[in-house]
């Protein structure tokens, strides 16, 4: 009896072994990339998006200052808050933002996170508090935060002009 210590693969089922090899690689590499946990574009024409909260009903469905598709989010004066539903494993926040042209120039807008829908509320990073008229984008890495809610919030001194937001996206590089 012939003792087997190493497999020889040679025509067709090289191909194959090659083909079989490449295709496991492929998977694991694509189960690990990205995904989004959130992708709102405010395509719905609704505020709050399903599954969010719109605190002292400030924010606003606006179809003239999109970034890209039909509808944006705006902020309409002090205190607006948009809260996203909970994100289990974020990984990057980014989206678009700018003012009106008769808007304040020097609005403030903050993203905070938290555990609990109802807070209590930590400041991620800074503040955002330098708009232009052309969108403008916002990114921060929330990879080291699990089961967290964010809330954007409009903290401006005073003023009822728009502030926008489109194209606003939570992923997780968790693998699935």
């Amino acid at each position: 009896m012939k003792n087997c210590t190493s497999l020889q693969v040679s025509g067709r089922n090289m191909s194959l072994f090659r083909f079989l090899t490449t295709f496991f690689l492929m998977s694991v590499f694509i189960s690990v990339q990205s995904q989004n946990l959130i992708s709102e574009g405010f395509e719905s024409g609704l505020i709050p998006p399903t599954n969010w909260t719109n605190s002292s009903s400030g924010f606003v469905i606006n179809s003239v200052a999109q970034k890209s598709g039909n509808y944006c989010a705006a902020a309409n004066g002090a205190n607006d808050a948009l809260t996203t539903p909970l994100l289990s494993s974020p990984g990057t926040l980014s989206f678009w933002y700018k003012r009106s042209g008769t808007a304040p120039t020097s609005p403030k807008w903050s993203i905070y996170r938290s555990t609990n829908s109802s807070g209590p509320w930590t400041l991620i990073g800074s503040s955002i508090t330098t708009f232009s008229t052309t969108y403008t984008q916002f990114t921060v890495d929330l990879s080291s935060y699990t089961n967290i809610y964010i809330k954007i919030i409009d903290e401006r001194a005073s003023g009822t002009n728009l502030i926008y937001m489109d194209d606003f996206n939570v992923t997780t590089s968790a693998p699935t």
